[in-house]
């Protein structure tokens, strides 16, 4: 509840891994709804870890072209 009033919270979980084809539009499509993101990663996989950077700017990408500012 926030300020007295029932809130929806819809948590997504995905895998981005340099999404190609049709998980690409899936992935942006999440991205344009969404209004706030967990981005986690392995401690066991370096990978992982370097692809939070570039999923940033992928969610960064897509809400400045939507008109979102960072604050």
């Amino acid at each position: 509840m926030v300020d007295k009033e029932p809130i929806e919270l819809e948590i997504l979980d995905t895998v981005y891994k340099e999404c190609v084809g049709p998980a690409v539009s899936s992935l942006e499509s999440s991205i344009k709804w969404g209004y706030g993101f967990l981005i986690m990663y392995s401690v066991t996989d370096r990978n992982s870890f370097e692809a939070v950077s570039r999923l940033k700017r992928l969610i960064d990408h897509i809400k400045q072209t939507l008109g979102y500012t960072d604050h």
